[in-house]
C-alpha cells in the first residue's frame, strides 16, 4: 500500500528495444529520430543539439563530451557508460529513464523534466539551476556537488540521490528528502531561519 506522503512516481513507458532500428553511428544535431536504438562506442565529442527523439534508446559507451542542449526526448531511455561532461541545458524530457551514467559535469540548467527516472548514476557535479522537475526520481545515485538554485520541483524524490555538498537548499520546496539528507542541510536551514546552533 502506497504512503500518501510519498511523491508521485514517474510515469515511464518501457521501450520495446527489439522493435527499434539499430544504428551504430551517433545521432546528429537538428534531426528528428523515432524508433531508433543507438549503440555507439567511444567518441571524443557527440553533438546532438536541437534534435528530437521519440521512442529511442541512446546507448553510449564513453565520450569525452556530449552536447544535447535544446533537444527533446519523449519515451526514451539513455544509458551512458562514462562521459567527461554532459551538456543538457534547456532540454525537454518526458517519460525518460537515464541509467548507469558516470559523468564529471552534468548541466541540466533551465531544462524541463517530467516523468524522468535517474538510475545508478554517479556525477561529480550536477547543475539543476532553474530546472523544472515534475515527477522526477533518483534511485541509487550519487553526486559530489549538487546545485539546486532556483529549482522548481513538483513531486520530486531526491531520497535516492546522495550528495556531499549542495547549493540552493531554499529552492527544495516540492522535493522529498530522507532523514540523513535533512541532517546534512540542517545547519543551513537553521541559519536561514536565524536559529543559532551551539
Amino acid at each position: 500500500m502506497s504512503n500518501s506522503n510519498d511523491p508521485q512516481q514517474p510515469l515511464i513507458r518501457k521501450l520495446r528495444v527489439e522493435d527499434l532500428e539499430h544504428r551504430h553511428e551517433p545521432p546528429e544535431s537538428t534531426e528528428d529520430y523515432e524508433d531508433v536504438n543507438f549503440q555507439v562506442s567511444g567518441l571524443d565529442r557527440i553533438e546532438i543539439q536541437k534534435s528530437q527523439f521519440i521512442d529511442c534508446h541512446i546507448g553510449i559507451q564513453t565520450a569525452v563530451e556530449m552536447v544535447a542542449a535544446l533537444s527533446s526526448f519523449r519515451a526514451c531511455s539513455i544509458e551512458i557508460g562514462r562521459v567527461g561532461s554532459l551538456e543538457l541545458s534547456n532540454v525537454a524530457m518526458n517519460s525518460v529513464e537515464i541509467s548507469s551514467v558516470r559523468a564529471g559535469y552534468v548541466n541540466l540548467g533551465n531544462a524541463k523534466l517530467q516523468d524522468v527516472l535517474f538510475r545508478d548514476c554517479h556525477f561529480d557535479s550536477l547543475d539543476l539551476f532553474a530546472t523544472k522537475l515534475k515527477r522526477v526520481s533518483f534511485l541509487n545515485c550519487h553526486v559530489d556537488d549538487l546545485d539546486v538554485r532556483k529549482l522548481e520541483a513538483e513531486h520530486t524524490d531526491l531520497r535516492g540521490l546522495s550528495f556531499i555538498t549542495i547549493r540552493g537548499i531554499d529552492s527544495l520546496r516540492g522535493a522529498t528528502i530522507n532523514e540523513d539528507q535533512l541532517l546534512q542541510i540542517s545547519r543551513v536551514l537553521a541559519s536561514n531561519a536565524a536559529i543559532q546552533v551551539i
